[in-house]
C-alpha cells in the first residue's frame, strides 16, 4: 500500500469505507455500484474474495515478498480446497506473464517503494479510492494505470479508471497517459483492454451525482444492499 494522501484518508476494509480525517468520503467503486454502472448479478461471496486475494498476491510480487509455498500454506490454513488454491496461484503466473511480455514495472517513490495499491483522494471532489497500480511499459516513459481483474473487466472499468487517473493528476501533477483492465486469468494467461474514451472521467463524474442522490434520498439498509 502506497498511500499519497499522506496519513489524510483511511479505509474500513469490513465496511468498505473511506474518511477523510474522520469524515465518510465516497469511494469510487462504491459510487459506481449506488449508480448502477455495475452488475452484481454474478457476484459472489468468493468472487470478492478471489479478487481481495489476487490484489494481494500482486502487491506482495511488486514488493518482493510473493513466496509461493507460504501462499499455498496459508490458502490450505483458510480452508481453500487444492481446485481454487491452483486457480489463485494460476493468477499470479498470469501476472508474471503480463509483466515479462509488456515490461510493466511499477514506479516507485524516494523509498523504493512500488506505486502498488496506491491510496487516492480529490478533496475538491470528495472522493477516494485504492488504485491498483501505476507504472511504465518497457522502452516507454508513458505512465500506465492498470486495473487488475480476476474476471472479464466491465464498462465500468473506463470510468473506473478515470476517477483513479485523475485523483492521482491531481495529488501528483503527473498525467497517466494509458488505461487497462488486465484480466488475470487461473489458467496463467492474461488479456489487457484498453480504456482510452474521453468521455470515461465525464460518466464517473455522472455516477457521482446519482450516488449522492441515492445516498441523500433512500434509507441507508437499502444502499448497503445496492452497494
Amino acid at each position: 500500500m502506497l498511500d499519497l494522501t499522506k496519513g489524510l484518508v483511511t479505509f474500513d476494509e469490513a465496511s468498505h469505507t473511506y474518511r477523510l480525517e474522520g469524515r465518510e468520503v465516497l469511494g469510487v467503486t462504491r459510487a459506481l455500484a449506488l449508480a448502477g454502472y455495475v452488475d452484481t448479478t454474478w457476484f459472489t461471496e468468493w468472487c470478492s474474495k478471489r479478487g481481495t486475494v489476487v490484489h494481494k498476491a500482486v502487491e506482495l510480487e511488486a514488493l518482493g515478498q510473493y513466496d509461493p509455498e507460504s501462499w499455498r500454506k496459508d490458502l490450505e490454513d483458510a480452508g481453500q480446497s487444492n481446485d481454487r488454491i491452483e486457480g489463485l496461484l494460476g493468477y499470479v503466473t498470469a501476472w508474471r506473464r503480463f509483466r515479462a511480455e509488456t515490461g510493466f514495472q511499477f514506479l516507485t517513490d524516494e523509498a523504493g517503494l512500488p506505486y502498488s495499491e496506491i491510496r487516492l483522494l480529490s478533496e475538491s471532489r470528495g472522493i477516494a479510492g485504492t488504485g491498483d497500480g501505476v507504472g511504465t511499459f518497457r522502452s516507454s516513459t508513458a505512465l500506465v494505470l492498470p486495473d487488475w481483474k480476476s474476471g472479464p473487466p466491465g464498462p465500468a472499468t473506463g470510468p473506473q479508471t478515470a476517477a483513479y487517473a485523475s485523483m492521482f493528476h491531481e495529488l501528483t501533477g503527473r498525467r497517466i497517459t494509458h488505461r487497462l483492465g488486465v484480466q488475470l486469468r487461473p489458467d496463467g494467461k492474461y488479456r489487457h483492454l484498453p480504456y482510452e474514451d474521453p468521455s470515461d472521467f465525464h460518466d464517473f463524474e455522472a455516477a457521482v451525482r446519482v450516488a449522492r442522490w441515492r445516498m441523500k434520498h433512500i434509507p441507508r439498509p437499502a444502499l448497503q444492499e445496492a452497494a
